[in-house]
């Protein structure tokens, strides 16, 4: 299960209608391109991402603090978005048997590295846990 973001209709399904079952609520499940499975995979990825740089930065993983969650569950939530966008395009341009993955680790990583860096300020007052790196270094 991912820490952040959401496959269902809060998320990344109320975000790619089109993409979905069709019936309501609009979700992904087992006959929809991608799969249910393919979306939670996708938020499990991002997820470590995040907790990953979180964790560079100094942040307790994963993040519990009420008021940061909703930007972490956002920032996830659209990075799926992408994936979903990218996996049509590559489903029209090169048809149903091609390659249509659409996961690109280092641009993943920038885009999560960056994210977690202009957000680091605001996640800390918001009430994330941050150790200070003095204490991580004394016993790293």
């Amino acid at each position: 299960m991912a820490d952040y973001g959401d496959a269902g209709i809060n998320g990344v399904a109320g975000l790619t209608k089109p993409y979905t079952n069709g019936s309501a609520p609009s979700i992904y499940d087992t006959a929809t391109n991608p799969t249910l499975s393919q979306v939670e995979n996708w938020l499990v990825e991002i997820s470590a991402a995040l907790n990953l740089q979180l964790g560079n930065a100094y942040f307790d993983t994963p993040v519990t603090a009420l008021a940061v969650i909703p930007a972490l569950d956002n920032f996830a939530n659209s990075q799926v978005v992408k994936y979903i966008e990218q996996e049509v395009r590559n489903r029209s341009a090169i048809g149903p048997t091609g390659d249509t993955s659409s996961s690109d680790s280092f641009a993943l990583t920038e885009n999560v590295g960056k994210f977690v860096k202009d957000n680091a300020r605001g996640f800390q007052s918001n009430g994330a846990n941050r150790q200070s790196q003095f204490v991580l270094k004394a016993f790293g």
